[in-house]
């Protein structure tokens, strides 16, 4: 799943992933805030284990919503959730 937007991006990712885990999912998300490509493949490169895998049951990703489409492009999310600033 891909969390983009405005505004709220960290924080509906954030407590979807905790959600999400109270249910007894394994989630992968990027927790530091770096909503690019980079971002993404550094918070990875943490949970990879030696035989190359990712052990988790879904991705939640918080993307920055100028990068969410080329990402998206690349990887084909199952999902996207888009954020919209109230007025």
């Amino acid at each position: 799943m891909v969390i983009t937007g405005t505004n709220g991006k960290t924080t509906t990712t954030k407590m979807l992933v905790a959600i999400l885990r109270e249910h007894g999912l394994q989630v992968f998300s990027n927790p530091t805030g770096s909503n690019f490509t980079r971002g993404v493949i550094s918070s990875m490169v943490a949970e990879i284990s030696l035989s190359g895998r990712l052990e988790a049951d879904m991705a939640v990703l918080e993307l920055d919503e100028a990068h969410a489409l080329k990402f998206a492009a690349e990887v084909k999310p199952s999902h996207a959730l888009l954020l919209k600033r109230r007025p």
